[in-house]
């Protein structure tokens, strides 16, 4: 028995790759939530990683001129966001 497996890769820093790998389940339950989110600004999917821990992946359609102040996401240490007015997605 299947079930939808996703992980999400955020970047290092600036322009490094991200990077979405699933299965087949796992990225049209992303594809159906990014659709959903297009047409009414929230959605999620409830996804699985590969060790079949789930978790639910919000997805966020914002603005144009909401993204100025949204957080950058990068990982290393050098490139994490430091600006006071950041806006976190856990936010939205």
């Amino acid at each position: 028995m299947s079930f939808p497996v996703v992980h999400v890769w955020q970047q290092l820093m600036w322009h490094c790759d991200a990077h979405i790998v699933g299965n087949n389940e796992g990225l049209l339950k992303l594809k159906k939530a990014i659709d959903e989110a297009i047409n009414s600004g929230k959605s999620e999917a409830k996804t699985f990683a590969s060790d079949g821990e789930g978790y639910d992946i919000k997805v966020i359609c914002i603005k144009d001129e909401e993204t100025e102040y949204l957080a950058v996401s990068y990982t290393d240490e050098v490139a994490q966001e430091k600006s006071e007015k950041a806006v976190y997605p856990w936010d939205m």
